[in-house]
């Protein structure tokens, strides 16, 4: 059997105390503080995909028990928007943990949606959209009327098909 010296045992002792701080102290460091950490997060993983990002911010949050999506606007080279879904963690009071950007199916350069937790979650930002019109497998349908812009939508029951509208519920092209 090994035996260590009083002094070994105290040196191993602070050894395993600091790097259980410095992994909790790491912990930390990768939450996102509020809105504003979020949005600064977002901004750094989508720095490499839009170049002179002008502004960014959060059009929407969808809370699901600790999982939250937010819908990131990112206004990028003058006046075109891009519309970036992520998801983090909520841990605990205003700290996030990233956990996912997806792709987002766009139907035009101001609308798109996500398929996230077995719901549909839109955004429209397309001033010709009027309404959303969805149906559902059980042939019942619901039509939404757009009412400001970006507008985002929740669908709960699962949608078969989709259509975007315009005043005269026309499909938009």
């Amino acid at each position: 059997m090994l035996t260590l010296d009083r002094r070994t045992k105290n040196r191993i002792i602070l050894v395993i105390c600091i790097a259980l701080c410095l992994a909790v102290a790491f912990q930390f460091a990768t939450l996102s503080k509020g809105q504003d950490g979020i949005v600064n997060k977002v901004k750094k993983i989508v720095t490499k995909r839009y170049s002179n990002i002008e502004s960014i911010w959060i059009a929407d949050a969808i809370n699901n028990d600790s999982s939250c999506l937010f819908w990131i606007i990112v206004q990028y080279d003058g006046h075109q928007f891009a519309y970036v879904p992520v998801e983090f963690e909520h841990i605990t009071g205003y700290l996030y943990r990233y956990v996912h950007t997806y792709k987002p199916i766009q139907r035009s350069t101001d609308i798109a949606c996500v398929n996230w937790n077995d719901s549909y979650h839109f955004i429209i930002n397309d001033k010709h959209c009027c309404f959303l019109k969805l149906k559902y497998a059980n042939s019942e349908s619901e039509t939404v009327e757009v009412t400001e812009y970006p507008f985002c939508y929740h669908s709960a029951p699962f949608p078969s098909e989709y259509y975007y509208l315009d005043s005269d519920f026309e499909e938009l092209n």
